[in-house]
């Protein structure tokens, strides 16, 4: 009798145990995503952004840095445990497959828009950005990209509005009328008078109003005023392959020169929104090895802004996000060939592959400049002995390369690297299975004072409607 009304208590504990705590929680744990948003504001809003990442490409990139360099990878092993969470949907007002475009503009103003706007309506009417609230507030903004500085994201971001994303030439002197505080990437076509249809000398404009002026990194290690252009390349940032240390600084060093400048002497506060578009550069061109490296290269500058957040956890919010996902990644088995499908003719991708991916040391682009439209089978073998060593080209590949043909009708963005990506991915089994965006959505994750307002599944307007709402409390 004593031993079953034991039980019978047990039972009852463990019932109120597992209906009243939701699966999986632990009643001594008290983390940011358990609580609810407190109405307290951050002085300083820091963006990580990469650009074009989804999820399968941001495993690909943790199992690479578990394979090939023994280390974890700190977005997924560290912050993703500590940080809220979210999963934001992407698509904008003319397709359900967003351009870098209408999805900065929603998630730096709160509105939907079509591809190829910036900070405009469908009507194509300008509308507010979280730069220019930051500006009117006094505080200082940075925009930061190794992409060309006035392309979609950055534009966005930093408070110009237009209506065509290629009107490159009046987004960089909008960031002159808008008084955005650093200006940091490539792009110095669209800032000098002798590439510019008005003729304008911009980089002369901005040094006449305070500005400071570098072109390479050693002119960047010496900077120390509060107001920078910084431009390293006439257009994109070279891909890390093709990097010259020297002349074009890493993600890193302009995060920590960045956090730096924007630091010094600020009551205000700042917004800082520092990209790595280079991921979804890379996945336009089927190029699985600098996709990999600049998502790491982000990692490395994520702990940057991590440290600087940890310095000032009461007053900083730091946030990682993407816009969208670029090239549908994925890692799967494949057949080594299309004779049979039995396991024996199977490539079932592992740590090898990854270590063969991490050798390839040109990236597509490049090796497509290599190739020319029309190469011969010569070029060919003495591309892929030199730059691809120990990966197969099948017979219909090396046809569409001397024939200049895409591999699909969803692999077209650049013809040679379409299929050099191919060639990578029957080899390895990491496969781009296409080379546009996607409409799959992408995570949000978020630590410090209104981190919890990006829990849960939401829209991108949703995303600029909150950042928007932070700000404004300020």
């Amino acid at each position: 009798m004593i031993k079953n009304n034991i039980i019978k208590a047990l039972v009852s504990v463990l019932f109120v145990l597992f209906t009243v705590l939701p699966a999986g929680a632990d009643d001594t744990k008290n983390t940011e995503t358990q609580k609810k948003y407190t109405g307290k504001v951050p002085k300083n809003i820091i963006i990580m952004f990469t650009d074009g990442t989804g999820t399968a490409l941001l495993e690909t990139a943790r199992l690479y840095m578990q394979h090939v360099h023994e280390e974890k990878f700190f977005l997924t092993d560290t912050l993703l445990n500590k940080a809220s969470m979210g999963l934001m949907s992407t698509y904008s007002a003319s397709s359900l497959v967003t351009d870098s475009a209408a999805a900065g503009t929603a998630m730096a103003t709160g509105y939907k828009s079509y591809n190829g706007s910036i900070n405009v309506n469908v009507q194509q009417e300008p509308v507010v950005s979280v730069a220019e609230l930051v500006k009117e507030k006094g505080g200082k903004v940075a925009v930061v990209s190794n992409a060309n500085i006035t392309d979609a994201s950055p534009a966005a971001f930093g408070g110009a509005h237009n209506a065509n994303r290629r009107n490159y030439d009046d987004i960089a002197s909008q960031f002159l009328q808008g008084n955005i505080d650093i200006i940091m990437g490539g792009g110095r076509k669209y800032f000098r008078s002798e590439r510019r249809k008005d003729k304008r000398d911009l980089v002369a404009e901005f040094t006449k109003a305070g500005y400071g002026f570098v072109e390479d990194s050693q002119q960047l290690a010496a900077v120390e005023g509060e107001k920078l252009l910084a431009l390293f390349a006439e257009k994109d940032m070279p891909f890390i392959t093709e990097r010259h240390e020297e002349k074009e600084p890493s993600l890193v060093t302009m995060t920590k020169t960045t956090l730096k400048l924007l630091n010094k002497d600020n009551e205000k506060g700042f917004l800082a929104f520092i990209e790595n578009e280079h991921t979804d550069s890379a996945s336009h061109r089927s190029d699985m090895t600098n996709a990999i490296k600049h998502l790491i290269e982000f990692d490395q500058a994520l702990q940057v802004a991590y440290r600087f957040y940890c310095d000032h956890a009461d007053d900083t919010l730091l946030i990682v996000a993407s816009d969208h996902e670029t090239g549908g990644v994925n890692i799967t088995v494949s057949t080594k060939d299309m004779t049979s499908n039995k396991s024996k003719n199977r490539i079932f991708p592992s740590s090898k592959h990854l270590k063969v991916i991490a050798d390839i040391s040109i990236s597509t682009r490049a090796a497509a400049k290599k190739l020319g439209k029309s190469p011969t089978d010569a070029q060919i073998d003495k591309l892929i002995s030199t730059q691809y060593q120990g990966f197969v080209l099948d017979q219909d590949l090396r046809d569409k390369l001397k024939n200049n043909e895409f591999v699909s009708r969803t692999n077209f963005y650049g013809r040679t690297e379409s299929v050099l990506g191919e060639m990578i991915g029957r080899n390895t089994g990491f496969f781009f299975s296409a080379t546009h965006h996607t409409n799959e959505p992408v995570i949000v994750a978020a630590i410090g004072p209104g981190a919890v307002l990006f829990n849960g599944y939401f829209d991108n307007t949703d995303f600029g409607k909150r950042l928007i709402g932070l700000i404004e409390k300020k």
